[in-house]
Formats: C-alpha cells, sequence, structure tokens
C-alpha cells in the first residue's frame, strides 16, 4: 500500500515537473496588444527580457515583454526611427541625431553621428538601418564622406563612398571611431529596405553581401592583403542569384511597388547570429504564398555541404526577427500599401531549440511535422 502511495506521488511529481517542460517546447502565434505600423529594428534588452521594436512610421518604440507577451510604449527623451544594442547600453537614431540610453535606460547623452564632441567631423556621412554591433566594434552599409581620387569613376563634385563599414561605438563615447570602408559599391538597393542583412556571433562580426547578382556571407574584416576577405562557401545555392529590382526607388510614391516585386522573389532577406553559428533568412515565393526557411550556417566549417534547415510556420508577406534565449520571435507583417502602412498584428514565437537544433527539429525543412501555430489563448 505504502509502495503504491510512494508509486502515485512520484507519478504526480513527474507529471508536475514535465508540464512546463512540455508548455515551453510549443510554439504559440500571439495577437499583439499595441500594432505597431512599420518595423525598422528589433533589440533584445537582456535585463528585462523585452524586445525593443522601433517603429518610424509612429516615431516611437514599443516594448515586447518576453515572459507575458504584453507590449507596452517607451518613454524617450526623442523620437527614434531604429534602435541598435550598443556596449553599455542602447543607441536610438532619428537620421543624422541619436539618443543613447544604458541599460538601466537612464539617459546617458545625445549627440550627432556626423560630428564629433571637439565639433569636427567624425567622418560619417550616413548608416542605414539595421547595422550591428559585437563588444564595440559594429557594421554596417552607409557612406564615409571622403572622396577617392585613384578610382577610375571618381566624381570631384561627389564628397563621399558608399559600402559596407566597419568602425568602433559605445554608449559611453556616443561617437563612431576608427571608421574604414571595408568595401566600397554603390549597389545599395536591397540595403535601402532596411533588411537585417548584418549580424555578430561569438566569433565576429559578418555580413550578407548582395553586389554584383550575387549574394554571399562575408567576415567584416580585412584580408592580410588589405581587401575584403574571401565570402563563406557555406550558402543555399537556390538564394545565390540575385537579380536587380525591375521597380525604380523613387522614394516613398515607390515603396509599395518595390515590396511586391519582393514578395515574388526567393532571395536572402537576413542574418542572424547566435553562439557559433549564423542563421540566414530566406523566402521563396510558391505562385501563391510565401515560403520562409532559416539555415544554419557554421562560418567555421569549410564544408559548404553543411547547411541546416528549417522550415518556420509562417507564410507571411514580410517577417521581421528577433532571436532570444528561450524562443525566437517571428514578427509577421502584412502586405505593404505604402511606406509605413502594413498590418502588424501577430508575432510567432519558435522555441529557440527547434531552430538551434535542426535535425531534431519538428520544423525540420526535411521532415517538417508543423506547419502552424496555435492561436496563444491569452491573445484570442
Amino acid at each position: 500500500m505504502n509502495k503504491n502511495r510512494l508509486r502515485s506521488a512520484t507519478s504526480a511529481l513527474m507529471v508536475l515537473l514535465a508540464t512546463p517542460l512540455v508548455a515551453a517546447d510549443q510554439c504559440a502565434t500571439v495577437r499583439l496588444e499595441i500594432q505597431p505600423k512599420w518595423i525598422s529594428s528589433i533589440e533584445l534588452d537582456p535585463k528585462t527580457n523585452e524586445l525593443l521594436i522601433a517603429d518610424p512610421q509612429k516615431k516611437e518604440v514599443l516594448a515586447f515583454k518576453a515572459n507575458n507577451d504584453r507590449m507596452s510604449k517607451v518613454k524617450l527623451p526623442s523620437s527614434p526611427t531604429s534602435i541598435t544594442k550598443v556596449q553599455g547600453g542602447f543607441l536610438f537614431k532619428d537620421h543624422d541625431d541619436a539618443s543613447i540610453i544604458g541599460m538601466d535606460r537612464k539617459p546617458i547623452m545625445t549627440s550627432n553621428l556626423r560630428n564629433n564632441k571637439a565639433g569636427g567631423s567624425t567622418g560619417l556621412g550616413s548608416l542605414y538601418s539595421n547595422w550591428t554591433t559585437q563588444g564595440t566594434s559594429f557594421v554596417g552599409y552607409g557612406s564615409l564622406v571622403r572622396r577617392n581620387l585613384t578610382a577610375q569613376d571618381h566624381d570631384p563634385a561627389r564628397g563621399f563612398q558608399l559600402g559596407f563599414i566597419r568602425g568602433t561605438v559605445t554608449a559611453s563615447s556616443g561617437q563612431f571611431t576608427g571608421l574604414e570602408l571595408l568595401e566600397a559599391t554603390d549597389d545599395n538597393d536591397f540595403y535601402l529596405f532596411g533588411f537585417p542583412y548584418f549580424a555578430a556571433n561569438d566569433d565576429g562580426l559578418f555580413y550578407v553581401r548582395m553586389v554584383g547578382g550575387q549574394a554571399s556571407i562575408v567576415p567584416a574584416r580585412r584580408s592580410a592583403a588589405g581587401s575584403a576577405p574571401e565570402p563563406l562557401k557555406a550558402f543555399p545555392e537556390q538564394f545565390r542569384a540575385v537579380s536587380k529590382l525591375k521597380t525604380e526607388n523613387t522614394g516613398p510614391a515607390s515603396t509599395a511597388a518595390r515590396y511586391a516585386e519582393i514578395e515574388k522573389r526567393t532571395m536572402a532577406v537576413g542574418l542572424f547570429g547566435e553562439g557559433k553559428y549564423l542563421y540566414l533568412l530566406g523566402r521563396r515565393f510558391n505562385g501563391e504564398t510565401t515560403e520562409w526557411s532559416l539555415f544554419q550556417i557554421d562560418p567555421k566549417d569549410p564544408d559548404s555541404r553543411h547547411i541546416r534547415e528549417v522550415r518556420l510556420p509562417t507564410v507571411a508577406h514580410h517577417l521581421s526577427v528577433a532571436p532570444g534565449k528561450d524562443y525566437w520571435y517571428f514578427f509577421e507583417r502584412g502586405e505593404v500599401r505604402s511606406w509605413g502602412d502594413q498590418e502588424i498584428a501577430t508575432v510567432v514565437k519558435i522555441p529557440a531549440g527547434w531552430i538551434t537544433s535542426p535535425m531534431e527539429s519538428p520544423i525540420n525543412a526535411n521532415a517538417p511535422r508543423l506547419r502552424e501555430c496555435a492561436m496563444s489563448k491569452s491573445a484570442e
């Protein structure tokens, strides 16, 4: 009798202990309490476990609380259009101006990205959204204010060079220093969309190079010869070819048409880092809807065949992605009606293990067992 009671108590305890693990190993679709009109960038605040979402259309930052899926507005001294985590805090950017706050959400300073504290030029002409950092270093796409007199296509009337930029920045300094052009290129069409083509893993900074009709992943460092290093061999073949957009960029009036063209393409639209791996986000149009994949890539693996793919359980028109400790978050974005006008009503939460361990994942692309995440009860 006592053995039976002990066995029953043990079984009950095992059920109780197992329940949170089962709940944490499920994906869910959550309806957002506050819906942004546009998303330029997302950063995870590890101290509060919140996703900070920059909405440049409303010029505000929203906070998505990871532990309870609640949304709130973040009070800031300015109206930013993008946000980037830097060493010691966050940099909120609005054109050439920046407001920097610490990890405690207290303001540190405001600055102008083009000017240093002495009033001179930093050399930075522009910096497109979704540049990223690792420690004090950053990489992004933008321009440096200088002339390249040795270039064959040098235009003396143009005092800047576009391309991939590396340098340093911290919350305490509020300035960009040590700037260098990793590669000069005016081929900026896909970077104008603000796709997150820049990422950091444990070993360094990387970027997706969408230049010259080819896509690749490149380490953000100089080679011994002083030129940009060779791209990684690992890259999904069906995403390598990059054809130019047919719709000319004429400003906000062409936004809807250009995004509509993106929706019909097979192409890479994001890069993320977690641990030693990189994760390339790719979209495919199957004639009716969009299929989304994440490809796990080890930059140190010389064998390009070692690429693992998971198929994401969403058919959203567009996605904004934020890796987290327990979950990865995929904000589902609707059809672009015009700049700053699209429906962003839901976020799909996928357990991190489903992505970081793709071979055992229920969304492994070779044999996906799950195609859709149920709507969270709290969000119905």
